[in-house]
């Protein structure tokens, strides 16, 4: 598998855990104020907008959730 491609599973790999964290496709829309078709896209891309990263992190943690930026994000491979 070449870099981009385990970036996109790993970010792929991120948004299934937070879907996880929150419950449901629905609950990660409403937290970032998109609709889930966006969220959805979000996974088929393997890319989330770093503004909706934000969002997520702040909803995580005003729920008593453990989710950190450097969740989202591909480390020591290369």
């Amino acid at each position: 598998m070449d870099y981009t491609m385990y970036c996109i599973a790993t970010m792929r790999h991120a948004l299934d855990l937070v879907i996880r964290l929150f419950g449901s496709t629905a609950e990660v829309a409403q937290a970032t104020g998109v609709t889930p078709v966006a969220v959805r896209a979000w996974r088929r891309r393997g890319s989330i907008p770093a503004r909706h990263i934000a969002k997520l992190v702040a909803t995580a943690r005003r729920r008593g959730m453990h989710l950190e930026a450097n969740d989202f994000f591909v480390r020591g491979r290369r």
